[in-house]
């Protein structure tokens, strides 16, 4: 199997950097009255794929766009595998206030989604580590 460049850093992402199975799930929050506050949020898998996984460190810091988060983790994925699973699923979209990133129990909040210098590539995950809330 051939690589893919990250071109950002004329890296690769070859078949062997794939080593975190990943699922993107969509969220549901449900309060128990219609104007209470979220209290049931369940999370429904759409599909699973392979991604590499790079954690920022205090030497390259990577900031949320929203104010008080913080990027934890960094998920890039293959843009042809990306790209085909989300028209099989039949989603116009991700939404990052409906979606997630999801690894076995640990739940991992959307930040940003980025095709990492436009050619089409590598799809970057910018996500916030939750732990198991899901909210």
């Amino acid at each position: 199997m051939g690589c893919t460049y990250r071109s950002f850093k004329n890296e690769r992402l070859c078949t062997n950097d794939l080593t975190h199975e990943i699922s993107i799930g969509r969220r549901s929050i449900k309060g128990d009255q219609p104007d209470s506050t979220q209290k049931n949020t369940t999370i429904t898998g759409l599909f699973e794929l392979w991604a590499a996984c790079e954690t920022p460190n205090e030497y390259r810091p990577v900031k949320s766009v929203i104010d008080g988060r913080e990027i934890t983790h960094i998920f890039y994925v293959r843009y042809d595998e990306w790209a085909d699973l989300i028209d099989t699923c039949h989603i116009p979209m991700i939404d990052v206030t409906q979606h997630v990133v999801t690894i076995g129990c640990d739940i991992y909040r959307i930040d940003r989604i980025k095709n990492m210098n436009e050619r089409n590539q590598i799809i970057g995950l910018y996500c916030e580590y939750t732990g198991n809330d899901p909210a």
